[in-house]
């Protein structure tokens, strides 16, 4: 296990994962924090997953989309995951639309699965909006998902 951080524009970043997948990502304002869970992980400075999210801060928005991952959560959740990573950069999805997509009507539900999302930004939850277009809440704070969704707009494809 390797445990990872990086300085972003919205704050340091911190991951773990092993040499295939990520497993989780703490964002700097996190309410809940994933350190307790990965004690014994081996620090870091340098880890493929940085690299990528370091390309994606310089402006290479699709460089965490082949990022692998392994996030542990329920399979309604896990469902709403895979869902969100086929939201590109540069758009953005209400919670009732990815609703629709994991086949549900449980707008309710995937508020939760995007606020228990153990690797957020790579599982890019903060493409989730509000019907209406209010941006709405985001578990690293408000003003880094105006920043994210500001920054993907700028280098979308």
């Amino acid at each position: 296990m390797i445990e990872s951080t990086l300085k972003t524009p919205i704050g340091t970043v911190r991951l773990w994962g092993d040499d295939k997948s990520v497993f989780a990502l703490d964002l700097p304002i996190h309410k809940h924090s994933f350190v307790e869970l990965f004690p014994h992980a081996k620090k870091q400075k340098s880890f493929w997953a940085t690299e990528k999210l370091e390309a994606y801060f310089d402006g290479e928005i699709d460089a965490i989309d082949d990022i692998a991952i392994a996030p542990a959560g329920p399979a309604f959740y896990q469902k709403c995951w895979r869902q969100l990573r086929r939201v590109r950069g540069g758009e953005t999805i209400t919670y009732a639309g990815l609703a629709k997509k994991v086949g549900s009507n449980a707008i309710r539900a995937v508020g939760s699965a995007n606020a228990r999302n153990p690797i957020a930004l790579i599982v890019p939850c903060h493409r989730v909006i509000r019907t209406g277009g209010d941006i709405g809440n985001y578990g690293g704070g408000v003003p880094a998902k105006r920043w994210l969704l500001d920054h993907e707009l700028r280098h979308a494809r």
